[in-house]
């Protein structure tokens, strides 16, 4: 089985794997942009120029574990599953308090929060730091995907989640491995991490949305989780505020400090066997009960009132057409 793959935004590279699974595969087009095009746009122009059955997309600052592809495409074991995503670890745990408590929620958020959605094979959000897709489903959905816009504006975030649910609403089903790996840098700085934060916030809002009009069809156990989840979105901040209105905020923050706790704890005993290097301090988790009450109270509402921009935050500029410069080029 052959498989594509596409780098980042600004670049679309198709890789040739060869037929024994070597590590070893021949470039033989770059598509080059000038400006950030989205991971949606690349995406639409490598599929274009491929014929290769698997697409597998990357994000351009990721480290890809070298046996993630081959993890990857050994999923697609029935025509039905479009998409597979694998799992993101944090590849700058130890820089600061900051990166340290990411790395705790990456942790949760592939080895719990889409459990649900990965026994029903409709995983809602596949990452875009490593997802692979089949080439005709993308196909199917080339003009839908090559044309989004909110309030007539064209936009850039929350792509990859966009384009999972759009495969799921298409009648697809997503799942998830965790056994294909690949490694983001986090935000070492607050601005930087809030600027992300924000972003997120927009794609969440968007698709929880968006979502509303077909979600309801899928396994029940799946739609009371995402709508629930929607709910909790825009009922946290109202609970935050209200807290601080009625003067009960440390209340408040005790309760975010015992549910931090507890996670620290659930997160050492879960990660007791490996090395050092590739776990935290559970302790790291506790600047949560700081970080989560701004990133909902303050962004939440930011968000809801910026969804139309075309700004990327912390990825470059707004959303331009261009056409597309080809290197092409052949190598092994």
């Amino acid at each position: 089985r052959s498989a594509s793959m596409t780098i980042s935004s600004s670049w679309a590279v198709t890789h040739c794997w060869r037929p024994n699974w070597s590590r070893a595969f021949v470039i033989s087009s770059i598509l080059a942009y000038a400006r950030n095009l989205g991971k949606r746009r690349s995406i639409n122009r490598a599929v274009l120029e491929t014929r290769s059955e698997i697409i597998v997309s990357v994000d351009s600052d990721v480290i890809v574990d070298r046996h993630a592809v081959r993890q990857l495409v050994r999923r697609f074991v029935r025509p039905e599953i479009a998409a597979v995503g694998g799992r993101v670890n944090v590849s700058n745990r130890s820089d600061n308090w900051l990166t340290r408590m990411q790395t705790i929620k990456y942790f949760y958020g592939y080895e719990y929060n889409k459990n649900i959605e990965r026994c029903f094979r409709s995983v809602l959000c596949l990452s875009g730091c490593l997802t692979a897709y089949r080439r005709s489903v993308l196909l199917e959905l080339h003009e839908m995907l090559e044309n989004r816009t909110v309030m007539g504006n064209q936009i850039k975030y929350g792509e990859d989640r966009y384009l999972t649910r759009q495969i799921v609403k298409a009648g697809h089903q997503t799942v998830m491995t965790l056994d294909a790996i690949c490694y983001t840098t986090a935000p070492r700085g607050l601005r930087e991490y809030f600027s992300q934060q924000l972003r997120w916030r927009r794609s969440n809002l968007v698709d929880y949305f968006g979502g509303m009009s077909h979600v309801w069809k899928l396994h029940p156990i799946v739609a009371v989780h995402y709508f629930a989840t929607s709910a909790l979105l825009l009922a946290y901040p109202a609970m935050v505020f209200n807290a601080l209105a009625t003067g009960r905020f440390w209340d408040l923050a005790m309760l975010h400090l015992g549910i931090a706790t507890l996670l620290g704890l659930v997160y050492r005993v879960q990660t007791r066997g490996l090395p050092e290097d590739e776990r935290v301090s559970a302790l790291c988790y506790l600047s949560a009960i700081l970080v989560m009450p701004v990133t909902y109270l303050v962004l939440t509402p930011l968000a809801l009132f910026t969804l139309d921009t075309g700004s990327w935050e912390t990825r470059g500029e707004a959303y331009q057409p261009l056409a597309p410069h080809r290197d092409d080029r052949s190598s092994s």
